[in-house]
């Protein structure tokens, strides 16, 4: 089965608790401290390209250049990726670059992204690193 489009994910017609929806990943002009994990991304996901983006909030998980984890949440996952490769997104990462986004994860609001993104940082680091592969 081929993964939905960010287009189906802005229009809302993709439902985000699905299991296309929960590894579905887009490529992004990122910075150059971070770097993509996954081979296999397609299409701009920035809010300037895609209006609809914006609406959408993406919980992601960071691994960092010591090899732990960070996660976090957005509604701009370009603007935040870029954010983290200047130092300035969180103390965390600020001295572990470069990160690498290996995980991403749509959810319908920012609540719900805040509730997942609770259960990663909960999560063992061997869970996490499953969630990676």
């Amino acid at each position: 089965m081929m993964a939905p489009t960010p287009a189906a994910f802005a229009a809302g017609s993709v439902a985000s608790d699905g299991d296309a929806a929960r590894f579905l990943l887009f490529q992004a002009d990122l910075p150059r401290h971070v770097e993509v994990g996954v081979d296999h991304l397609h299409e701009l996901h920035s809010w300037k390209e895609n209006p609809g983006v914006r609406d959408r909030w993406f919980c992601y998980l960071l691994e960092c250049a010591d090899g732990t984890f960070y996660a976090g949440i957005s509604n701009a996952l370009d603007r935040r990726l870029a954010m983290h490769s200047q130092g300035v997104a969180s103390k965390y990462t600020r001295t572990r670059l470069p990160v690498k986004l290996v995980y991403l994860e749509p959810q319908r609001d920012r609540a719900s992204a805040s509730r997942r993104e609770l259960q990663i940082k909960k999560m063992s680091r061997a869970r996490k690193r499953a969630l990676t592969h």
